[in-house]
C-alpha cells in the first residue's frame, strides 16, 4: 500500500497539468457553453479520489496522534466558512461544484504531504510533465495552430478565429502558445512552478550530465514562457529575479552565487536571441506599459477596457455584499442575472483574485485567506524556504491581474501543485 500511494502520486503529479475531462454537467447561457457554471470530472480527479481510498485504508488502526498546526487549523476553517456559503449564494448548484473543487484541493494537498515520497522523484516527475507541455506550445508557437486533441483536453485554436489568444500587429496576428492548458496566461503560471523548481533542483544535483539537462529543462521553459507572451507571468518571473539579485548578499538563504550566475546568463542570452527572432510581436506585447489607450493596437485597448469594466462591476458586487459575498462561483451567474442578453464571453470573472475572492465569499472570507497565506509566507521565511518563497512572490502578480487561481480547475490545482513543491523542499 505504501508503494502504491506513492507511485499512485507521482502519477497524480505528472497528469495535473494536463486537462482531460469527461463533461458532466453542462449549462449554457443563451445558446452558449458556460465554463464557469458546468461542472467536468477531471482524470486527476479521478486518480485523487482512488488514492484518497488508498490513503484511508492505509490509516484503519493507526493510532497516532495527529498534530494540527495553526495554519492547517484555519485552512480546514476557511473551506467549512466555503461550504457555508452555499447556503447564502445567489446560486446554490453552481457554489457546490465550486465547493467540491475547494475541498478536493484541500485533500490533494493533505494526500501528497502526509505520505512519505522521495522529494526529488516528486520534483522530477512534475518537471517532465511541464517538459512535454514546453515542447508541445514551441511547436504550436512554430505552426501557429493548435490541434485539437480531447484525450488530453486540448482544444483546437486557430490564430484566425476570433476569441483565441493571440498578439495582433499591424502585420499579422501571433498565436500565443497554450501548451496543453485552457489559456496562455494559465500556461504560464505553470512555467513558473517549472522553473524556479529547476533552479532549485539544480543546486542540489552533483552528477554534471544531471546538471546539464537542468540546464537544458530550464532554457525550454523560459523560451515557452516568452512564447506564452503572458504578462503576468513574466511580471512573476522578473519580480523573483529582482529580488534574488537585490537581496542575494543581505538575506539568510543558502543559494550558490555560482548557480545564480549560470541561470541569469542562460537567461540573457535567451532574452537577445528572442528579442531579435520575436521583436515585432514583443514589442506590440510591451506597448500597453508605455502607450496610452487610444494609441494602443485594438485588441489590447478592449483587453483594458474589460479589466476596468471588470474591476467597476466587482466593486458594485462588494458595496452590495461586503461581509459574506455572493457564494463561491457565482460571479459569472450574477452578472448573468445582471446583463442577461449578454454573449457568455463576456461573463467573465475580474481580474483580479483578491476582487474576485471578496465578490464570492466576502470581507470574512478574505481576511481569513489574507491571514492562511501570511503564515504559509512566515514558515517558508522561519525554515529559510527559498524556493517556497521564490513561488510565493512569482504569483503575486497572477493574483493581481488574472483569475484563474480562483475561478479555474487548473489554476487551482496549480495552486494546490505549488504549496507542496514548497513544503516538500523542506
Amino acid at each position: 500500500m505504501t508503494k502504491f500511494l506513492e507511485y499512485g502520486i507521482y502519477f497524480l503529479i505528472f497528469i495535473l497539468p494536463f486537462q482531460t475531462r469527461y463533461f458532466l454537467v453542462s449549462n449554457n447561457i443563451n445558446g452558449q457553453f458556460w465554463e464557469y457554471g458546468s461542472y467536468t470530472v477531471y482524470l486527476s480527479e479521478a486518480v485523487l479520489v482512488l488514492l484518497l481510498i488508498a490513503k484511508l485504508y492505509s490509516l484503519i488502526g493507526n493510532r497516532k496522534p495527529i498534530k494540527i498546526q495553526k495554519i492547517v487549523f484555519l485552512s480546514l476553517f476557511f473551506l467549512i466558512y466555503i461550504i457555508g456559503s452555499n447556503v447564502w449564494s445567489v446560486n446554490k448548484e453552481i457554489s457546490l461544484f465550486y465547493t467540491v473543487r475547494f475541498v478536493e484541493i484541500g485533500l490533494l494537498i493533505w494526500l501528497i504531504l502526509t505520505t512519505q515520497i522521495n522529494k526529488q522523484k516528486l520534483f522530477l516527475v512534475l518537471m517532465l510533465s511541464l517538459f512535454i507541455q514546453s515542447c508541445l506550445g514551441i511547436w504550436q508557437f512554430f505552426i501557429q495552430e493548435v490541434y485539437a486533441v480531447k484525450w488530453l483536453g486540448i482544444a483546437a485554436q486557430n490564430p484566425v478565429n476570433q476569441g483565441v489568444a493571440v498578439v495582433e500587429t499591424h502585420l499579422r496576428r501571433f498565436l500565443r502558445a497554450y501548451g496543453g492548458q485552457p489559456h496562455p496566461n494559465i500556461f504560464g503560471g505553470w512555467l513558473l512552478l517549472g522553473i524556479w523548481t529547476t533552479i532549485f533542483l539544480y543546486q542540489e544535483r552533483k552528477q554534471r550530465i544531471q546538471m546539464f539537462l537542468l540546464l537544458v529543462a530550464y532554457s525550454i521553459f523560459f523560451i515557452t514562457l516568452v512564447l506564452t507572451f503572458s504578462r503576468s507571468a513574466w511580471l512573476g518571473f522578473v519580480l523573483v529575479w529582482v529580488i534574488l539579485l537585490i537581496g542575494y548578499k543581505n538575506w539568510r538563504f543558502k543559494i550558490s552565487k555560482l548557480v545564480i550566475i549560470k541561470f541569469l546568463l542562460i537567461t540573457s542570452l535567451l532574452s537577445i536571441i528572442l528579442g531579435v527572432i520575436l521583436r515585432e510581436p514583443l514589442t506590440e506585447r510591451g506597448n500597453p506599459l508605455f502607450l496610452q489607450p487610444p494609441e494602443m493596437n485594438r485588441l489590447e485597448a478592449k483587453s483594458i477596457q474589460e479589466r476596468q469594466t471588470g474591476i467597476k462591476e466587482s466593486i458594485d458586487i462588494i458595496k452590495k455584499y461586503p461581509w459574506m459575498g455572493i457564494g463561491i462561483g457565482s460571479y459569472t451567474f450574477n452578472l448573468h442575472i445582471l446583463y442577461l442578453q449578454e454573449p457568455v464571453w463576456r461573463l467573465q470573472p475580474v481580474h483580479s483574485i483578491f476582487l474576485l475572492s471578496w465578490s464570492e465569499i466576502g470581507a470574512i472570507g478574505m481576511i481569513l485567506l489574507i491571514i492562511i497565506n501570511l503564515l504559509l509566507f512566515w514558515r517558508f521565511y522561519q525554515n529559510k524556504n527559498l524556493l517556497g518563497l521564490a513561488l510565493f512572490f512569482s504569483f503575486i502578480p497572477l493574483a493581481s491581474i488574472d483569475h484563474y487561481l480562483w475561478s479555474l480547475y487548473s489554476g487551482l490545482t496549480l495552486t494546490a501543485a505549488a504549496i507542496v513543491i514548497s513544503i516538500k523542499n523542506n
